[in-house]
């Protein structure tokens, strides 16, 4: 997450796999969205308090 966090553009990458194919679709993810991917990668569950205040304070220690 640390490496994400310091990034300009987050972009996610879904897998789905379909009998027998397999799929992928990008978002690309802005504001509250990227905040919940970088709390998702930092383990923070999403009923956690304060997980995108946590997101945030990564964002802004990995860009000094």
């Amino acid at each position: 997450p640390q490496i994400a966090a310091a990034a300009d553009q987050h972009i996610l990458v879904k897998k789905q796999d379909r009998s027998e194919k397999t799929t992928a679709a990008l978002e690309d993810l802005q504001s509250d969205g990227r905040l919940d991917e970088l709390a998702r990668m930092m383990g923070l569950a999403k009923e956690a308090d304060g997980r995108r205040e946590a997101a945030k304070e990564l964002i802004q220690q990995a860009r000094g």
